[in-house]
């Protein structure tokens, strides 16, 4: 960005480079060796930071005396950017890779905890004094389920339960509950556009990603206050948006933006705002989950998240969500059927004791008569000897020997129309596939509620062959 004129006569460090310190250490290794090579920090006249290659060759005059330093650089600033998104994807894999494991053996004991609490309130009068302390351990148990859940929305492990809706209307409702808790000092505006489309995703999710923002963004006020600015609007991308590891095509989206005035961050902050655990709150004011979760939400409604922000100035999130298609399917209504069996034999697989006698309790008490087993293999040979036996099955998904999926392929191919509920702390997308491919009827995540369960149980049976 210099010209000659602006350029001739000053010194390079002056000009380009930001780090006075690491020129000096090249020039020093040039001199004494004749060659250095490397990368260094650069600054454009704008102020743009580059990244460059730089390779160095020690020219001498014929009398072997130091003549000038040649200078070859190559702007890699692009590379070393998309090197650090597949480093960063690579590591966020991992991480995802990791949370659906801890997920999986920590929804096991959440069933367990949770069933079990059931049966127990069931069991006690309303005036027993251990009752208060169930419902406590109860509530407990719920909050631990949702923090699970995070995580493995985080990794991308649960499907959204999506429906055509008003991006404004998520907001408003949100912001009942957000006016609640949100210091008085902080002052929230609003600026809705009338002409901002529909979209077609989870409602508890996207509440999810706004009352995570507009958290954060109370917090990076600080206790002085100040203005916190939640706006809904329509953009149209003609181009593909690009951010970070995330890519969204050019087409019509509903945006929503929290912006804040408050401390903002820094370079390297920002790297790591998405990355699970990672929070600059203090010890007890955050679990580093949020804007993971935030992350996770948004790349399966297939939207893009941008971030800018400035050191002690200001600090703004836009969350692109694409428009509702004519052809997006709305999710049907949930509804509470009688979960009551009427006598039907169940055969209930899980390679935790724990859940298998709770879900014996739990089904033996709605009518059902139930057969547990804590070996899938031996349980798929006693069923292949006689396929009639059972009239459902509820078998865990991941399991050592036989997995949910491979005892689930088996027994239809004897039983053709079998209804089969599949219980899991943890399915990716493609397992979800698989399954459906299979014929199982129902997918149950983990923890479930005995009522869940049931329920899950009764419409399997309800579509069942005669």
């Amino acid at each position: 960005g210099w010209t000659t004129a602006e350029a001739l006569g000053r010194r390079i460090t002056d000009l380009v480079y930001k780090d006075p310190m690491a020129v000096e250490h090249a020039h020093r290794i040039a001199l004494e060796t004749g060659v250095w090579n490397g990368q260094l920090a650069q600054v454009t006249k704008s102020g743009a930071s580059l990244i460059v290659e730089d390779s160095w060759t020690l020219l001498r005059d014929a009398n072997e005396g130091v003549k000038a330093i040649l200078s070859i650089s190559s702007d890699v600033t692009e590379k070393k950017r998309l090197e650090q998104q597949v480093i960063r994807a690579q590591r966020l894999d991992s991480l995802g890779t990791l949370a659906g494991g801890i997920a999986h053996d920590f929804n096991n004991i959440l069933s367990a905890v949770v069933a079990n609490v059931a049966i127990a309130l069931e069991d006690l009068e309303p005036s027993h004094p251990a009752r208060d302390s169930l419902v406590e351990i109860e509530t407990a148990s719920m909050r631990a389920t949702e923090l699970v859940r995070q995580i493995l929305m985080f990794s991308r492990q649960q499907k959204p339960k999506r429906q055509f809706l008003r991006l404004v209307d998520i907001v408003v409702e949100a912001m009942k509950l957000l006016k609640a808790t949100t210091p008085a000092a902080v002052r929230i505006q609003t600026r809705f556009d009338a002409g901002t489309p529909q979209v077609f995703a989870d409602p508890t999710q996207l509440h999810q990603v706004i009352v995570n923002l507009v958290t954060n963004a109370a917090h990076a006020l600080g206790e002085s206050g100040g203005t916190l600015t939640i706006a809904v609007e329509a953009s149209a991308l003609e181009a593909p948006l690009v951010e970070g590891l995330m890519e969204i095509p050019p087409g019509e989206y509903a945006t929503l933006v929290v912006a804040d005035a408050g401390e903002g961050m820094d370079a390297a902050t920002l790297e790591r705002i998405f990355d699970p655990f990672f929070t600059t709150k203090d010890a007890g004011k955050g679990t580093g989950l949020g804007l993971a979760v935030v992350h996770g939400i948004v790349k399966s409604h297939d939207g893009a998240i941008a971030v800018r922000s400035t050191p002690g100035k200001a600090t703004t999130f836009r969350i692109y969500l694409p428009a509702a298609r004519v052809h997006d399917v709305e999710a049907p209504p949930p509804s509470s059927p009688d979960v009551r069996g009427q006598g039907g034999r169940v055969l209930c697989i899980d390679d935790e004791e724990a859940i298998v006698k709770a879900t014996i309790t739990v089904l033996g008490r709605l009518g059902y008569h139930v057969t547990g087993a804590l070996d899938p293999l031996q349980a798929l040979e006693s069923f292949q000897s006689d396929p009639s036996r059972y009239d459902a099955v509820v078998v865990d998904f991941s399991m050592p020997g036989v997995s949910g999926l491979d005892f689930a392929r088996a027994a239809l191919r004897l039983r053709p129309g079998l209804p089969i509920v599949v219980t899991s702390g943890s399915l990716s997308p493609e397992d979800t596939r698989r399954l459906g491919e299979a014929g199982v009827s129902q997918v149950l995540p983990k923890p479930s509620s005995p009522q869940e369960l049931a329920a899950a149980l009764k419409r399997a049976m309800a579509h069942a062959p005669p």
